[in-house]
């Protein structure tokens, strides 16, 4: 028979008593990963999660959007002094 490698840690000795009931202690252990919920974690507080995330995807998307059109404003006219001429143009109606 093989003797397994049991460290201490894994192993805790109890000593037995005359009413020979078993007795495990078990350790709460923090989560494995950084998204995974605490044991007194609510289903609202988990909903509000998701839906602040997909409020700062939404907000990243427009954001990209935003910096595409501009780069696309930029390589359409004269450079940066046309890109800015247009824009006055347009904001002023002049």
């Amino acid at each position: 028979m093989r003797s397994k490698n049991i460290s201490a840690s894994m192993l805790e000795i109890v000593p037995i008593r005359s009413d020979s009931r078993a007795r495990a202690r078990v350790k709460v252990r923090p989560p494995a990963f950084l998204g995974e919920p605490e044991p007194d974690t609510s289903v609202g507080q988990e909903i509000s999660k998701a839906g602040v995330g997909i409020i700062l995807c939404a907000g990243a998307l427009i954001g990209l959007g935003g910096f595409l059109f501009f780069i696309g404003g930029l390589l359409t006219t004269d450079g940066i002094t046309g890109f800015v001429k247009g824009w006055l143009t347009a904001f002023t109606g002049i």
